[in-house]
């Protein structure tokens, strides 16, 4: 840092007034710019080297006559707060306004915004204590308010060519002003110089005083802020100037690494790790800077200390891993994290899975928090590439051979069963109602199936019911956990970050707009749908017995028969969970899901076709179109291209026959019918091309299905089978055994992987010598660079020098010839 030198809150730029400049330095403020921009090719050079920050605007005062004018101004407007108003009206006459251009960057600078309102409030927590001390009224000093609102004042301004005049600080600083003054909230002008100014002004700071580690009212220390702020090269200098690189703050408890990790400040994060921070230390909420990334969605240092090798399975003390969290808001980082619980042994021809990192130690029915798992939040938001990573395909297995398999068994047996029943009652219906059961001798067995049929039903309604209420009070748990989690969090949100509560906030109210699981099922309305339909059913039947009514009779017959097809639909809900059908129950659910959304462009060409069909043929009475069901079944008809009874139709009206007919047929049958072909078409290929991963996921959402259905003691007994046979799980490994297309494929794969790692490392090595070479070549840079500066301030001195004894020369050579011109006059 030179003497009388700006910097550019990046930039420090050398600034030396000429001797004319010097003396009309109060008459003209621009001479002082214009000395200002004055350097020569080296200096520019130089700068250009500098680290590039943030860069705003402030009119810096100009030379040293100026800045001490400048103080007596402030002792004159900074006494109260009401003074300060009026400074900001004399600041008006005096500063330039941005223009529209830079005014469109105003919305960039919110935080420093939010500072400069706080930095206004002129609070200093050493005059606190004082007050304390001493029993009697303190207040700031009118240096140390100047100090205060000059830095402010630049920290809010968006100006990119603005500048600091550290001349200017060094003098507020000899007229008494204090280095550690601290807004309302304890931060002090290291806390701002750590931001987003140049390190000389941190080196001026500290040289004039400032403490390293003077924390704020939240515990915040200069070294949080840097790190925060992705800025590497103020970590690195604190950190060599004393910083504590594991300071924790106010009852949060989190250090430096986390404020990086939830900042998204990767540079940092790598400065620090470099610096010999911990990546495993834990906040208030036994939360690793890891989680916290995750929680906040900070994609690129979840995974730089993914890469780093911290933990991904560490629970926090509610139960929540930083897997699961990543899993739900960055699904590419979590597939990265997944490999943590994979190794092989290939020597020995052996691999490992921990699975036991997947799984809570105690139950989720037994704990006390609501966190979910891993496999659940897969399910929970369809993540096919996670959901086909080897880790968790271990785990589906070891649950479905522990209980899936043989659930899923019961379940299909059960509801086949279930489904017979009401097939057999349907299909021996017979003609006349008081034939139910008369005569009971012979009807006996009729009775019976329609007891352990209703009976059934009853059962599966209220384990629907059981299930639907479970999922909402589970779901309801969960959210009023969750937000309670994110609100005391809250409580340490900064007014310098206001980032910080708006993402908290968006996190709260997002809960709000969240469903029970069991509503995103649609098989549960297909069941429900079902249960409504035998219900109906049955009151028709006990209508139809009672009075003896044939309608009634009719009614029953005609709803069981639709019954019995949802039923026999409704049995591939506990199909699915069987991986060779599981992709075809997926199809149809799709093809359903499109039907529906072809349904409407369809029904806009049939209702107005319809409807001129019936107003020009209704009274024509041409069979199929003088009734209106008639009329729609033969539109149906027309639309496939099947027969439509076209001959009466050209009969009675030719003209209006052919226009209608034909325009339908080209609107429905043509063009409808191959947008159909083609959507069907496109939902084919996509549920194909993830066919294994669309099995796996309907088997591990029956697997989670019966999970929630079992015993505490069931659940317990899965749960210490984790914990002692699958920590490590350890299983045969042979990726060469060339048995099938799949494993030359496999096969292959690894080959290929190897080699690519191998080459990814040797460019890796290369890039660290290259690196290490450039760090020695950078240093040497640097200290010629410092040397060429003292070698430019010691010319500067001398040229100083130089000229002043020229002017004294000059004035005695002028007095020399004055004294001369004397003499010749008094001669003459």
């Amino acid at each position: 840092m030179t003497t009388n030198g700006k910097v550019n809150k990046n930039k420090v730029i050398p600034w030396q007034l000429s001797v004319e400049e010097e003396q009309d330095v109060v008459e003209e403020n621009r001479g002082a710019q214009a000395s200002s921009a004055t350097h020569n090719s080296d200096e520019k050079e130089s700068l250009q080297i500098l680290p590039q920050r943030k860069v705003k605007a402030v009119s810096p005062i100009k030379t040293t006559g100026q800045a001490k004018l400048t103080v007596s101004k402030w002792k004159r407007f900074a006494r109260k707060r009401s003074d300060i108003a009026a400074w900001h009206e004399y600041q008006k006459a005096r500063i330039d306004f941005p223009t529209i251009r830079e005014s469109m960057r105003m919305n960039h600078h919110r935080m420093n915004a939010a500072q400069l309102s706080d930095l206004e409030e002129l609070v200093e927590i050493t005059s606190q204590e004082k007050h304390r001390k001493d029993g009697g009224v303190s207040s700031v000093s009118s240096p140390s308010r100047a100090l205060l609102y000059y830095f402010a004042k630049l920290a809010a301004s968006t100006r990119e060519e603005e500048v600091i005049d550290l001349e200017f600080v060094q003098t507020l600083i000899d007229n008494g002003a204090a280095v550690n003054t601290a807004d309302r909230h304890g931060q002090t002008l290291l806390h701002e110089a750590a931001r987003q100014w140049d390190l000389s002004v941190a080196k001026l700071l500290l040289e004039r005083g400032a403490v390293v580690n003077q924390p704020d009212k939240y515990g915040r220390t200069p070294l949080h802020v840097a790190a925060a702020v992705d800025y590497p090269e103020m970590v690195q200098f604190l950190v060599q100037r004393g910083g504590d690189i594991h300071a924790k703050t106010v009852k949060e408890m989190q250090t430096p690494v986390h404020f990086a990790a939830r900042n998204d400040a990767s540079l940092s994060l790598m400065m620090l790790i470099k610096c010999g921070a911990d990546i495993t230390d834990k906040d208030f909420k036994q939360r690793t800077a890891l989680q916290v990334a995750a929680e906040l969605d900070r994609s690129e240092t979840a995974r730089c200390l993914i890469e780093r090798s911290s933990a991904a399975g560490v629970a926090d003390d509610r139960g929540m891993t930083a897997l699961v969290l990543m899993i739900t808001k960055m699904p590419s980082v979590a597939k990265e994290a997944l490999n943590q619980f994979y190794s092989t042994d290939r020597a020995n021809r052996k691999q490992f899975f921990f699975l036991n990192q997947l799984e809570p130690p105690v139950p989720t029915c037994m704990s006390s928090g609501c966190a979910k798992t891993a496999l659940e939040v897969i399910v929970q938001h369809k993540q096919f590439d996670l959901i086909m990573h080897p880790v968790i395909q271990r785990l589906i297995a070891v649950k479905w051979k522990y209980f899936g398999k043989r659930g899923a068994w019961i379940q299909v047996i059960t509801n086949l069963f279930f489904v017979t029943l009401w097939t057999v009652l349907g299909v021996t219906s017979p003609s006349k109602a008081s034939d139910f059961f008369d005569p009971i001798e012979k009807k006996w067995w009729r009775v019976v199936l329609g007891v352990i049929a209703i009976l059934m039903t009853f059962n599966l309604i209220r384990q629907e019911l059981m299930e639907y209420f479970a999922s909402k009070r589970e779901h309801r748990l969960w959210v009023k956990w969750r937000e309670d989690e994110l609100r005391n969090d809250l409580e340490f949100c900064h007014p310098r970050w206001p980032g910080e509560r708006m993402y908290l906030m968006q996190e709260i109210d997002s809960l709000r707009h969240q469903e029970p699981s069991y509503l995103k099922d649609a098989w549960n309305f297909i069941d429900w749908l079902a249960y409504s339909m035998i219900i109906a059913s049955l009151a028709a039947l006990c209508t139809a017995y009672l009075r003896d009514d044939q309608m009634a009779l009719s009614v029953y017959i005609n709803i069981l028969s639709a019954t019995l097809v949802v039923l026999w639909i409704r049995l591939m809900k506990y199909a699915r969970a069987f991986t060779a059908l599981g992709p075809f129950v997926v199809m149809l659910g799709h093809v359903i899901n499109d039907v529906l959304k072809f349904g409407f462009l369809f029904f806009i060409f049939y209702i107005p076709y319809a409807a001129s069909f019936w107003m020009v043929f209704n009274q024509q009475g041409v069979k199929g179109y003088s009734d209106i069901t008639d009329l729609l079944f033969s539109m149906f008809r027309m639309t496939i291209v099947d027969e439509y009874n076209y001959e009466e139709l050209s009969q009675s009206k030719p003209i209006m026959a052919k226009v209608l007919c034909g325009t339908y047929i080209a609107a429905s049958g043509v063009v409808c019918l191959n947008l159909f072909i083609a959507l069907m078409s496109d939902t084919f290929q996509r549920v194909y091309d993830n066919v294994k991963a669309n099995a796996v996921m309907q088997q591990a959402s029956t697997i989670l299905s019966l999970e929630r259905g079992m015993s505490v003691s069931k659940r317990r007994a899965f749960t210490n089978f984790i914990y002692t046979r699958c920590n490590p799980e350890e299983i045969y490994y042979d990726d060469d055994s060339p048995v099938g297309e799949e494993k030359d494929l496999q096969r292959m794969t690894h080959q290929i992987k190897e080699q690519v790692d191998h080459i990814y490392t040797h460019i890796n090595q290369q890039e660290s010598d290259r690196k290490r070479k450039s760090n020695g070549s950078s240093n040497d840079v640097h200290k010629l660079r410092e040397d060429l500066k003292k070698l430019e301030q010691q010319q500067r001195v001398f040229s100083s020098q130089f000229h002043s004894q020229i002017s004294e020369v000059k004035d005695m050579l002028g007095d020399v010839l004055h004294t001369l011109g004397k003499r010749k006059k008094k001669k003459h």
